[in-house]
């Protein structure tokens, strides 16, 4: 069945052979840790690290022990500290750093603040907010902390970079916003912390993805209420005509059609076989959806 749909990344496609998906959310729906629309070299578990911090935070150390460390093996200790959440190690190895304190590691892209950010640990973060780490720096894929914290839902990290005063919406190269990537993983709370400090609801990334369609895409239901109670404009659609119903309809997420329809998402966007969405529906056999569709309207055949 033809759906009318031309998707971004190839050329004319049936609903039965190509999802209706940007390039960027075909290239990301496989790698359910990934922020979409961008290649991020996440952190690995398995690289090298220093040894353990424990040392650098006892009070009794040698007063001058840390000025006889090399720079390199200094930098590796408070990649791990922050990494490890050891505040009194990251206090110490900041003031040994200084001018290095916001490089990143060579291996994983990370500087110590956006390790911290990831992980989660609110001590380590605050001992290098107070010693200056940079809020805004970027790894190559345009990343920073509070992006990291919202990929990971720590809203907690979220708002103490906000309070510090981290810029709300950085984008990457790809127009890849914290709050989008707060909705690709499901993180409501963080969501809210994002749109309570100025995030722009209806921003779209170079594809024409807005945070409501990645939501949609993801069949996270209570994330796409916050953003519908919001304001999130339900009939946004790409270049392609995707709507976040159609996302939704071809994922087969079948609560997330339906608070979707109940905001008022038209489903009765014509292709040459009829609704695209109840196409969608039929052609991938989502029983419930087609149900749904035919509820509020769809038809096969235009009218």
């Amino acid at each position: 069945m033809d759906n009318g749909i031309t998707p971004h990344a190839s050329g004319a496609a049936s609903a039965t052979s190509a999802a209706p998906l940007s390039s960027s959310m075909q290239q990301q729906a496989a790698q359910p840790r990934r922020a979409p629309g961008i290649s991020v070299r996440m952190p690995q578990a398995g690289f090298p690290v220093p040894p353990s911090t424990g040392m650098l935070a006892a009070p009794d150390s040698a007063p001058h022990f840390i000025d006889c460390l090399a720079p390199e093996y200094l930098r590796a200790q408070l990649y791990a500290a922050a990494r490890e959440g050891n505040a009194a190690a990251v206090k110490r190895l900041a003031q040994a750093c200084e001018y290095d304190l916001n490089t990143v590691d060579p291996v994983t892209d990370m500087s110590a603040l956006m390790w911290a950010a990831h992980n989660g640990h609110a001590a380590a973060l605050q001992a290098l907010l107070q010693a200056g780490a940079e809020l805004d720096q970027t790894q190559s894929d345009g990343l920073t902390a509070l992006m990291w914290a919202a990929i990971q839902g720590h809203t907690t990290m979220l708002q103490a970079l906000l309070q510090a005063g981290a810029r709300v919406e950085p984008a990457t190269p790809t127009g890849i916003t914290a709050l989008m990537l707060a909705a690709r993983n499901g993180h409501t709370a963080a969501l809210q912390a994002l749109l309570k400090a100025g995030a722009t609801i209806d921003a779209a990334d170079a594809d024409g993805n807005t945070a409501l369609m990645w939501a949609a895409q993801r069949g996270y239901t209570a994330t796409l209420q916050a953003l519908l109670r919001a304001g999130a404009r339900v009939e946004l659609a790409t270049p392609n005509g995707i709507t976040a119903l159609i996302l939704a309809v071809f994922e087969g997420h079948t609560a997330t059609v339906r608070a979707l329809l109940q905001a008022g998402a038209a489903c009765d966007i014509k292709g040459r076989q009829g609704s695209i969405a109840l196409c969608h529906a039929i052609n991938r056999k989502h029983k419930n959806i087609i149900k749904l569709l035919r509820k509020h309207g769809a038809v096969e055949q235009p009218t």
